[in-house]
């Protein structure tokens, strides 16, 4: 399921059909053209007075999963651009505050670290080394 914000599904029907209740009050009979996608591409031309009618399928862009692609990339978009920002002015007191970039001090963390794991992996290889030796002299 996607975030999707909570609906009131009776109230969000209600508005809707009273919007075309409106609608039909407002706009003339002759330039109003009630109409279902479901019947394709001939009811609009015949509207519209369109002679060439097209005779591909009806496109279908307002499915289940393409408003869940755009509800995410509503969401993304801003999210991302509000982290770079974040970020950026992260950076920016950090560079201030350790007079290094973020990337710089990253790098001689990691240095330290691998100094770190092989210094201690050295140590281990001796701790072995001593303790096959002592196994030696006991036999």
């Amino acid at each position: 399921d996607m975030p999707f914000p909570d609906q009131d599904k009776e109230r969000a029907i209600a508005g809707y059909e009273e919007h075309n209740r409106r609608v039909r009050e407002v706009v003339p009979k002759d330039r109003l053209l009630e109409y279902s996608v479901k019947e394709g591409w001939e009811p609009l031309c015949d509207f519209l007075e369109i002679q060439n009618c097209p005779t591909t399928p009806f496109p279908k862009t307002n499915s289940a999963r393409s408003l869940q692609i755009q509800t995410i990339s509503a969401m993304a978009i801003p999210l991302t651009i509000t982290l770079f920002i974040l970020f950026y002015l992260f950076s920016c007191i950090f560079q201030r505050a350790t007079h290094q970039t973020v990337l710089g001090w990253l790098s001689s963390k990691r240095i330290q670290l691998l100094e770190y794991l092989t210094g201690r992996e050295r140590k281990v290889q001796q701790h072995r080394a001593e303790m096959a030796g002592k196994s030696k002299k006991l036999i």
